[in-house]
Order: structure tokens, then C-alpha cells, then sequence
């Protein structure tokens, strides 16, 4: 588990949370008139696996991030082998096998009401089907600040548990999931993005070569498979990275720019407000407001 993650967790909820626990809410009117919202959340070591059933009740959606370890899930003949830094989305309207690889441990959170089914598919899911992908610091840095109110304060901050309910699934627009299908040549394009430092700038060029083609066929296939251009990618994945690392509070906004591969830290900005709607300093202080006790 990377220390930065190890160091939130255990200053939020300190050692309890490397057990297995739930918080529960309980909607209040309007919740419920919203149409969505959390029903529990909690942190768990997954030393079982289960076998899931679809449920004849209203649907719920359940979220989890693999803090540490591996699992692997499976639904309709398809298997998702998870490790630390991903994530998937359940609904309990899917047949899921799910098998421990050693001992996992997870950060999780569910969600209902009306608005459920539309909130997956708009995420990137079918229905009675599981998607993963990778979840950013941002994303589980909000599934434990839900999971710590419930836990802790069940009854008396339903509005800030709504509030980042909104959050968290507005972070999901735009995201690419792993689960969805590229033809091999795009996908060692888009591993290659993955598994190389966002601070070293890759060019179109260089994901061309990857993928053996010509550049302009590259451009052309990348942008009708994924939906957008290369450099358009690549952008906004530098932009995602520096949304995690802007979690750190001990690094500058500058020193974070050229961590990303943005040599002026003015344009970095700019380019940042225009992703996200807000500069990175106010980002940052958005992500560190901490419920008041």
C-alpha cells in the first residue's frame, strides 16, 4: 500500500479501518427526492469470496477500490483480475463470482435510487455486467471521507454524504474504463500512456511506433476507438495525475506542473481550469476541506 494512501486512511480512521467495517445511512426526505444516494459504505480485508445473486429489489450499486493485494472477479464467463489501484462497478442485478488473491484489502461504497441505472450506463456500464478500471487518489480520497461520516457521524452530515456522492460520480466523466475493448494496437498504445511517468512527454510519434503504424493511421484509429484525439488523451491524463498528486499539500503547484510533463506552470494552470472548471490551488483546497467534529 503506498504510504500516502496508508498515511490518509490511518489519520481518518486510524487503525480500525485496516479491519473489516460498515458504516450505514439512513436517507433522509431529500435524498431520496434526489433520487440517488448512499446506502452504506466501510472498509474490508476480503479473506472470502462469495458467490452473488441478483436481487428483485430496487437496484443498488456498489463501488470498490483494491487498496492493496489482488482480486478477481467473475461475471457471464468473463474474468477481471483486480490489483492495487483499480477499481469496479457492481451492479446487484449481476451474477459476480468474487475470489481473494491473498488477502485484499478494499474501500468501498453503494448506492441506489431511481437514477441508479442511468448513473452506470453513464459511467460506461451495461446492466447485470461489472466494469473496472483505475481509480485516481481523488476518487478514493472521497470514498473514505463517505465511509468515515457514516462510520463515525451517521446522522448528522447526510448533506455532505450527498454532496460527495455527486462529486465522486462527476469525477467518472470523460474517464476511460479498462474493460472497455480496443484492437491491440490502440490498446499497447493506451497501456504505454499508463505505465509510463506522466512527467515524461510522450509524443503522438511515439504511440504511433508503439502501435507499428504510420502516425496518420495511428491518429485516425486512435480517435475513432477511444473518441478523441491523441494529444487530447494525453492531456487529460496528465491533468488526471496532477489531480492526485495536488492531494499532496506538501508540493507546490509548480513543482506538481513539471511532475506532469507541463513546463510552465502558468499554462498548466490554465489548461487545468479549462478540464476542470477550477484552478489547481482552489481544486486543492476544495479536496482538503475536512468535516468539522
Amino acid at each position: 500500500m503506498d504510504d500516502f494512501v496508508k498515511n490518509y486512511i490511518d489519520t481518518l480512521l486510524g487503525n480500525e479501518a485496516f479491519n473489516s467495517w460498515t458504516g450505514y445511512n439512513m436517507p433522509t426526505e431529500i435524498e431520496k427526492r434526489s433520487n440517488l444516494w448512499v446506502t452504506k459504505a466501510g472498509a474490508r480485508v476480503f479473506r472470502q469470496g462469495f458467490y452473488y445473486d441478483p436481487k428483485v429489489s430496487s437496484l443498488h450499486i456498489e463501488w470498490g477500490a483494491v487498496v492493496d493485494g489482488e482480486m478477481l472477479l467473475i461475471c457471464k464467463d468473463r474474468d477481471f483480475k483486480l490489483h492495487k489501484g483499480m477499481f469496479y462497478l457492481m451492479p446487484d442485478s449481476a451474477v459476480v463470482t468474487a475470489k481473494p488473491i491473498g488477502d485484499p484489502f478494499l474501500v468501498w461504497i453503494e448506492f441506489t435510487g431511481s437514477l441508479s441505472e442511468a448513473i452506470f450506463e453513464l459511467i460506461g456500464g451495461r446492466m447485470n455486467e461489472v466494469i473496472t478500471g483505475s481509480y485516481t487518489l481523488e476518487q478514493l480520497k472521497m470514498a473514505l471521507n463517505i465511509a468515515y461520516l457514516l462510520q463515525y457521524h451517521p446522522h448528522h452530515y447526510n448533506l455532505s454524504v450527498q454532496s460527495m456522492l455527486w462529486r465522486f460520480i462527476s469525477g467518472y466523466s470523460g474517464t476511460q474504463m479498462i474493460s472497455k475493448k480496443y484492437s491491440a494496437d490502440i490498446q499497447k498504445a493506451v497501456d504505454y500512456i499508463n505505465l509510463v511517468p506522466a512527467g515524461n512527454c510522450v509524443t503522438v510519434s511515439q504511440l504511433a511506433s508503439v502501435s507499428m503504424l504510420s502516425r496518420e493511421t495511428f491518429r485516425k484509429k486512435f480517435h475513432k476507438e477511444v473518441g478523441e484525439a491523441p494529444i487530447q488523451y494525453l492531456l487529460r491524463y496528465r491533468i488526471a495525475k496532477a489531480k492526485e498528486q495536488l492531494l499532496d499539500t506538501s508540493k507546490s503547484i509548480k513543482q506538481i506542473a513539471f511532475e506532469t510533463g507541463f513546463k510552465d506552470p502558468y499554462y498548466f494552470s490554465r489548461l487545468f481550469k479549462q478540464y476542470e472548471g477550477l484552478s489547481p490551488l482552489l481544486f486543492r483546497k476544495t479536496m482538503n476541506i475536512q468535516p468539522e467534529i
